[in-house]
């Protein structure tokens, strides 16, 4: 967990770029309304006139996720999480240190809430109120993203009535730019087999391929992997995390690949030490956190590489 936390530090600020936060948050609202369960009420308010901010949008989107998947989880019994997004003139009225033009994001939920004692410590690394077993994870990465955005987080919350945690990110004067469209003519695999030992990426990972129509399997470890890869001999591809406990997804790659040679291996990571080493790893990487978009157009480029070497 320490490894995952101190990658997405290092990695919250890569890729920023100017980004249209309406077209950036549109395009997450399906992800985040399957993340909902039926019921939960999720509100999407998102006013058409944002400014666009600086930002990694891959971070955006992990920061989304655990935002909203901490709102659902705070309601076992059903509510409505509202996500709403606003422009700020003057943020300093809100948040203190900071001056300017802001554009914040809020989630915000009708479940339990926290007691004061425990609001202070939302965003220590590691602090849960899930008990015992969760990472404690999700706040500290949704805050190390603001800040390195330039922004920060806050979050409120009254027992009893419900739980809003809000993002601020500055306003950027700098142009968005247009995004090349996906030229990739490779067909997506139709089986695949899903491989993390997070349930929330597996979670994601899976919510982003069901609406390609594609089947998909998971697996929590590297000998689960390997025990459905034998029963089943129709998988057309692996997309299997790196860093994992006992089996790494480097060797259930390699054991995969020795056990067939037509399967396609696609692997991800947030953090590997091998890759940080600069080891050569014979498999396509696609780094996370990562878009709908951009994993698609990685699985079309595996697809595409596999047949090359055909």
């Amino acid at each position: 967990m320490t490894q995952r936390l101190l990658s997405f530090s290092r990695r919250s600020d890569q890729g920023s770029k100017p980004l249209d936060l309406v077209r950036a948050l549109r395009d997450l609202e399906p992800l985040l309304r399957q993340l909902a369960n039926d019921s939960v009420v999720l509100e999407y308010e998102i006013d058409p006139r944002l400014w666009p901010v600086v930002a990694d949008p891959k971070a955006l989107e992990i920061a989304m996720v655990n935002l909203v998947t901490n709102a659902r989880e705070a309601m076992p019994s059903g509510g409505v999480v509202t996500v709403r997004a606003s422009n700020i003139t003057n943020v300093s009225r809100e948040v203190e240190g900071l001056t300017g033009a802001f554009v914040a994001i809020a989630i915000s939920d009708t479940g339990s809430g926290m007691k004061p004692t425990l609001t202070s410590k939302a965003f220590d690394p590691l602090f849960s109120t899930k008990g015992p077993g969760a990472a404690g994870l999700g706040l500290t990465q949704v805050l190390t993203f603001a800040e390195r955005s330039g922004g920060t987080a806050k979050l409120v919350s009254v027992e009893d009535v419900g739980t809003a945690v809000t993002l601020y990110l500055p306003r950027s004067q700098k142009e968005v730019e247009e995004e090349p469209p996906d030229t990739a003519s490779a067909a997506l695999p139709k089986r695949i087999l899903i491989v993390d030992d997070t349930p929330s990426s597996l979670i994601s990972a899976r919510l982003s391929l069901e609406e390609e129509d594609i089947e998909i399997l998971t697996a929590g470890s590297g000998p689960e992997a390997l025990r459905i890869l034998a029963q089943d001999r129709n998988i057309d591809l692996l997309l299997s995390d790196i860093m994992m406990p006992g089996m790494s997804g480097i060797e259930l790659a390699r054991e995969t690949a020795r056990l067939s040679e037509d399967i396609i291996i696609l692997l991800m990571t947030g953090f590997s030490d091998q890759l940080e080493q600069g080891v050569k790893i014979e498999f396509p990487v696609l780094m996370k956190p990562f878009s709908q978009a951009e994993l698609r157009a990685a699985l079309k480029r595996a697809v595409k590489g596999k047949s090359g070497q055909a």
